[in-house]
This record gives C-alpha cells, sequence and structure tokens, in this order.
C-alpha cells in the first residue's frame, strides 16, 4: 500500500460498502508482517469510520498507526536477531 493509495482512501466518503479503518489496517499488517513470523492482532472500535469523516484527520490517524505497525515490525526483527548474554 502506498502513501499515495492511503491519501486517495481517506478521501473517500465512508460507507458499508468501502474499506474500513479495519481493513485497510489488517491489509497492511499482513503485507508487511506476513513473512517475518510475528503475531498479531488488529483491533478497531466499529464506530471510528462513522466518527472519523474529515479526510485529513482519517488520513493522519491511518498513517500513524502504520507507521506504529512498521516500527514495531523492526524492532521484533531487531530482539529476534540480537544476541542476549
Amino acid at each position: 500500500m502506498t502513501r499515495i493509495e492511503d491519501i486517495i482512501w481517506s478521501l473517500k466518503p465512508h460507507s458499508p460498502d468501502k474499506t474500513t479503518f479495519k481493513s485497510r489496517l489488517q491489509d497492511y499488517a499482513l503485507e508487511l508482517l506476513s513473512g517475518k513470523n510475528v503475531g498479531y492482532t488488529i483491533e478497531v472500535d466499529p464506530g471510528v469510520d462513522d466518527l472519523v469523516k474529515d479526510p485529513f484527520l482519517r488520513k493522519n490517524i491511518l498513517l500513524i498507526i502504520k507507521e506504529a505497525i512498521n516500527n514495531s515490525a523492526r524492532n521484533t526483527a531487531r530482539l529476534r536477531s540480537s544476541k542476549l548474554p
């Protein structure tokens, strides 16, 4: 998923048949973590899509959470590769 796709997604008004925050984040996590053998759970309040309607806010929330997932993946890889005394 590219940043431009995230911006386009955030500008679209939410409707039940469109991609939700949860499905967007699950797709990103699967894409990033699938080869790393890392367990994860994505939990998103079901009402968040109806609550956050401002496109700027939707985009920023999505990018912040994606960065957190990315940092978690990177730090997990470091922990697994570091040598313990």
